[in-house]
Order: C-alpha cells, then sequence, then structure tokens
C-alpha cells in the first residue's frame, strides 16, 4: 500500500509552508474550452471546437485517429511531419510547439505527483491532440483578450501579471499570436482540409500522417499497465481530476 498526503487547505494557502512539505498547489484559472468568442477569428479552431461537441464516425478520418491519445514521441513524430510538409508553420524561439506544451506540462504534473504523495508512482502521459490543441489556444486568446483600459503598462508586464502560466510570460505578444495561428494550421488539419485529395504524393503523405496519428497504446485515463505499475494520464488535464487519479491509484494495495 502506499502511502498519500491526503490535501490541507492550510498547506495549500500558507505562503510559509517549508521548501520539500508535501502540500497541494493553488487551482490554476480553469480554461473554458468551449469560448467560441476567445476563437472568434480562427475558422479552423472554431469548426474543431463545434466538430468535438458533436464528434461522430462523420468526423475527418484525421480527426478519429488522432483522437486515440498519443505518446509525446507520437505527438513530436506527427508535429514534425506535420511541419516538414509546410501544413505547419515555423514557429519562433519565443513560441512552443504542442509537443514542447505537452513536455513542459508533464514535467510539472510529475512535481506535483511528488508534492503529493511520498511513494510517487511512475506515471506515463497521453495527449489527446483534438482536446489539448484546443486547450492551448483557448488558453492563449483568453489572455489575448486582455483589456486594461485607461492604463499604459507595457504589454508583456499586462500579460505577466494576469496569468501564472510559464507559456504566457512572454515579452514577445505577436509570439503568442503566432503560436494561435500554429494551432489554427493544426486544427485544419485535424478537420480534414487534407484528407481528400487527388494527388498520389498527397494520398501518401495522408497515409503517413495517419499512421503516425493512430496511437499504438490503448489505455485510458487513469489505467495501469499489466507488466508494470504504471498510472496513465491524458493530457490535458485539470487540477482536481488529476489529484483524484493519483490519490485513487496510490491507494490501491499493489
Amino acid at each position: 500500500m502506499q502511502r498519500v498526503l491526503p490535501p490541507s487547505d492550510e498547506n495549500v494557502e500558507d505562503p510559509s509552508v517549508e521548501v520539500g512539505k508535501n502540500f497541494l498547489l493553488p487551482d490554476e484559472q480553469s480554461v473554458n474550452l468551449w469560448d467560441s468568442q476567445a476563437l472568434a477569428t480562427f475558422p479552423n479552431l472554431l469548426q474543431l471546437k463545434s466538430t468535438l461537441q458533436s464528434f461522430d464516425e462523420s468526423s475527418s478520418s484525421s480527426l478519429r485517429h488522432a483522437s486515440s491519445p498519443l505518446s509525446i514521441e507520437q505527438l513530436e513524430m506527427l508535429e514534425a511531419e506535420l511541419s516538414n510538409q509546410g501544413i505547419l508553420p515555423k514557429l519562433t524561439e519565443n513560441s512552443c510547439s504542442l509537443v514542447q506544451c505537452a513536455v513542459h506540462d508533464s514535467s510539472v504534473w510529475r512535481w506535483r505527483a511528488q508534492r503529493f504523495t511520498v511513494d510517487t508512482p511512475k506515471i506515463d502521459f497521453l495527449v489527446n491532440v483534438p482536446l489539448y490543441t484546443l486547450w492551448r489556444a483557448q488558453e492563449l486568446s483568453q489572455i489575448l483578450l486582455i483589456d486594461v483600459p485607461g492604463k499604459s503598462e507595457n504589454p508583456a508586464k499586462v500579460l505577466k501579471s494576469h496569468s501564472n502560466n510559464w507559456r504566457l510570460r512572454t515579452e514577445d505578444r505577436n509570439a503568442l499570436i503566432l503560436e494561435l495561428e500554429y494551432l489554427e494550421s493544426f486544427a485544419g488539419y485535424l478537420i480534414g482540409q487534407f484528407d481528400e485529395v487527388s494527388n498520389r504524393f498527397q494520398k501518401g503523405l495522408n497515409l503517413i500522417l495517419k499512421v503516425l496519428s493512430s496511437s499504438s497504446l490503448p489505455l485510458s485515463v487513469g489505467s495501469i499497465k499489466k507488466e508494470k505499475n504504471i498510472l496513465i494520464v491524458s493530457l490535458p488535464t485539470e487540477r482536481h481530476e488529476f489529484f483524484e487519479t493519483l490519490k485513487k491509484f496510490c491507494s490501491r494495495d499493489l
């Protein structure tokens, strides 16, 4: 039986808690995946949002393949191939690709797991690519909608003051817009803009992309691999969902 340290409101709110003590972090601002206003100028992302809300077998084959959670390595290969073929635009050094965000998020969640329990299990992260694309786009869009009337702060300071998220702490607001355009292109692939083609080369590309976007890990969130006690978590995830899953996993008599 693994030992789980229960959440403590006192520890969460008290800034004087010693470094190294196990405690839960404060809730982050929730991202509304279904906020249409935030994505008003990004038609592909809006269509992706609409499609996910009514997802069925008639959805694009790209979306159906990518909806099976991918490992971070699979996402990296998929993203690299999409970039190589010109489907995704190039990013600046101040912008993050989807896989870079996933790598950082997984590191943060592992660190939080270590603060939560003495016997931290091994955690593997999968990525629900359509949901993660939309989640990241909503996150960026909502921060870019911030309006501070009557003030003359540097836009970088405004961004920093309204977000605890590392990916939004940038001095280059244009980099955030470029990243949104990158996600808009990714959404275009997901909604099937490259599915129906007559060009043989494009058909071959589609086959490669479908293979890369087909998950080889048919495991549900919070499941356990048979041979090893490994917790499987799918991104994006919320704080409450993550810690509930972790608590149940660690409380099992393995």
